[in-house]
């Protein structure tokens, strides 16, 4: 296995979803690559929960250096939170436009993303 295969089954490696003889090239790959360990590292310093917890701090710029880069490592190696971080981002911009620059909602956004934002700008006052 090398850095890039390693990457690539990171996610289904935490998953625990990698057969067992993959799982252990995968094992005997970080454990000899220093690169990878730290990958692994931040990887495992960081699960999905708490990623998503994050989150808000993320998107605004107020994590420290070492949390940004725990981060940035979750996302390189989660391919859905790194989708969740994509859609989080386009609430946020389409909830900004509509509520705090007045203008209208573009016609494509659902109905149910539209509610949610309501919703949760509702909680925010």
């Amino acid at each position: 296995m090398n850095c890039q295969e390693l990457k690539q089954a990171a996610y289904r490696y935490f998953e625990k979803a990698l057969e067992p003889e993959v799982r252990a090239e995968f094992e005997a790959h970080y454990a000899a690559c220093p690169a990878c360990a730290e990958i692994i590292g931040h990887a495992k310093a960081l699960n999905c929960e708490q990623f998503a917890d994050f989150l808000a701090h993320y998107f605004d710029g107020d994590l420290e250096p070492e949390q940004r880069a725990t981060f940035d490592k979750h996302i390189e190696m989660c391919p859905p939170c790194g989708e969740y971080l994509k859609a989080y981002e386009q609430t946020v911009h389409i909830g900004r436009k509509v509520c705090c620059e007045g203008e209208g909602l573009p016609t494509d956004v659902p109905d149910q993303l539209v509610q949610a934002i309501l919703e949760a700008r509702k909680r925010e006052c």
